[in-house]
């Protein structure tokens, strides 16, 4: 996956709950602060290297924190 399909990915579905936050501040500040708040993911995912992002399963098989199990 590349990285604007990617960010498009991650802006969708954060969308629900950016707009959840965006109704607790002003209506006078809702729009500059979506946009900041894109502009941050958009520039977080290009940082990031997304071809060497583990999978679900290499993240199961390489978690090293305890279970609740082990006290």
């Amino acid at each position: 996956m590349n990285k604007k399909a990617l960010m498009g990915d991650i802006i969708f579905y954060l969308e629900p709950s950016i707009k959840k936050a965006l109704n607790q501040t002003n209506i006078k500040n809702r729009e500059e602060l979506k946009q900041e708040l894109h502009f941050k993911i958009i520039n977080k995912v290009s940082k990031e290297d997304i071809e060497n992002i583990p999978g679900f399963f290499e993240t199961i098989i390489n978690d090293d924190t305890p279970s609740a199990t082990n006290h």
